[in-house]
């Protein structure tokens, strides 16, 4: 498996990222009781041609990445993207 970095196909700009709860989060629920997971969702959506993609973190332990999938592929975000 190949890693891919959504910033190689694509540049990303601040106003590409869209804060969009969803209903649950805004009620200060979480995705798992732990809070661990390989896909939670996040507040954040980025937008790629007209399109809304959310963005997901797989987290376990102290540590995460941010991803979207983008044409049937996992694209990593980097850190400075958001």
């Amino acid at each position: 498996m190949t890693v891919k970095y959504i910033d190689d196909i694509v540049t990303i700009t601040p106003d590409m990222i869209i804060f969009r709860p969803l209903p649950w989060q805004e009620r200060g629920l979480m995705a798992s009781s732990t809070g661990y997971g390989k896909k939670i969702p996040t507040r954040k959506m980025l937008k790629i041609n007209n399109r809304l993609h959310r963005i997901y973190c797989c987290i376990f332990s102290n540590s995460g990445s941010c991803y979207i999938r983008y044409r049937g592929d996992d694209y990593i975000l980097r850190y400075d993207n958001y």
